[in-house]
């Protein structure tokens, strides 16, 4: 329990220390969940070992499925959210436009979306060039994107 636990909580606070708040959300969310799993799972095992009449736990059980599905909330987002910023990666990873590869894609799913690319190339890219490379990837991805881009010129 102190290795789920602890490590979460520390986290939580080194996040607070930094001013680093989504740091700090998510290592609470993980000490949060970790600590409703393990209540969860206690109260059902000690149901099962017969500690307590199904009568007598059944107040403990409701209050931890209950946390439980309060956490699995916001799980649900984080889930949704990391799919999406993977799915664009993979759409996007190593595919070719003209003569410039897209390598090292960083996604960040807020509206509109952020990437961030390596554009790798034999040659100096024309602002006129990025933008047709972005609309590419705003067509491929059928959203609008905020494109942050580093050229690498490779021959």
């Amino acid at each position: 329990m102190g290795v789920a636990l602890v490590p979460p909580l520390a986290v939580t606070g080194i996040g607070l220390g930094w001013l680093d708040f989504h740091v700090a959300w998510g290592a609470l969310l993980l000490f949060l969940t970790n600590l409703a799993g393990i209540v969860l799972a206690a109260a059902l095992t000690f149901l099962a070992l017969g500690f307590a009449p199904f009568t007598r736990a059944k107040k403990g059980l409701t209050i931890a499925f209950f946390a439980v599905v309060l956490v699995s909330v916001p799980l649900v987002f984080s889930f949704m959210r990391l799919s999406d910023e993977s799915s664009v990666v993979q759409q996007l990873e190593g595919k070719i436009i003209g003569q410039v590869t897209i390598r090292q894609v960083h996604a960040r799913a807020v509206q509109p979306l952020e990437i961030a690319v390596k554009l790798v190339t034999p040659s100096a890219l024309t602002n006129a060039k990025l933008d047709t490379i972005k609309a590419q990837i705003e067509a491929q991805l059928q959203r609008d994107v905020i494109m942050e881009a580093q050229i690498i010129i490779r021959r």
